[in-house]
């Protein structure tokens, strides 16, 4: 058993990732919250040195729904959906902070889980969902930079009744390499055995990405303590100059 899926329905440690979040930190679960089918940790990496204001600390919200339309006639209003879900993850970090062991200190990652189907091609969905993020981001960036969010992950299965899912892709606008918030597209494969993500594809070259580079631990460190100053981290000012030109 898993402590932190306690009390939990069962499906939820693998519908919004908490099992595999479970092996890379220690996670401490944060009630109640906004939503029902929102998930909110306090997670601090095993592991980690402990720096001067304590070992690097993270909340992480996870929140998941069964639908999501999109069509090829319908641009742009589909986004409606996506961006209520995702401001509400924003809403449970904001909750969050206000629990006086959590403050405002650590930083804040989103994963949003869309279980359904869209029967569109691949490269439409890859397509409409990077032009969500960037405008999404763009959007809400005052309230993401307050919630200090580095990372944003949406998931959501391209398929349909008939032919079933064929492909899972997983959108990850992430600070966490140095650039504010940058988009990346990815197809994600699954191991057979335990149902948890194992491989990723580039979702335009189709080349193999690797798991998550050494450097991105020293890039959060370094961003917690710019943030611990009052300042923004250096290399995400290039990121938000994008983010104020998709604005205009």
């Amino acid at each position: 058993e898993l402590e932190s899926c306690r009390d939990m329905r069962p499906t939820y440690q693998h519908l919004l990732e908490i099992a595999r979040l479970d092996t890379g930190y220690e996670l401490k679960r944060v009630v109640p919250t906004v939503g029902r089918s929102s998930q909110v940790f306090l997670g601090t990496k095993r592991g980690e040195a402990k720096g001067k204001q304590g070992p690097p600390r993270t909340v992480f919200a996870h929140t998941i729904t069964h639908s999501l339309k999109m069509s090829t006639d319908d641009a742009e209003g589909w986004m409606d959906w996506p961006e209520s879900l995702v401001l509400s993850a924003v809403d449970e970090l904001e909750r969050a902070r206000l629990n006086a062991d959590i403050g405002k200190k650590p930083n804040s990652h989103i994963f949003a889980h869309f279980n359904s189907l869209v029967d569109l091609e691949p490269s439409v969905v890859v397509e409409r969902l990077e032009h969500f993020m960037n405008t999404f981001v763009a959007k809400h960036g005052n309230r993401l930079q307050k919630s200090k969010v580095d990372e944003i992950v949406v998931k959501l299965g391209i398929g349909s009744v008939s032919r079933g899912r064929t492909h899972t892709l997983r959108l990850t606008a992430s600070s966490m390499t140095g650039e504010y918030l940058k988009t990346t597209s990815c197809f994600e494969q699954v191991d057979s055995l335990t149902g948890r993500p194992a491989r990723w594809l580039d979702a335009r070259t189709g080349g193999e990405l690797g798991k998550e580079d050494p450097v991105v631990g020293r890039m959060q460190v370094k961003r917690s303590t710019a943030r611990a100053a009052g300042s923004t981290y250096a290399p995400e000012f290039l990121g938000m100059i994008k983010v104020e030109l998709i604005k205009k």
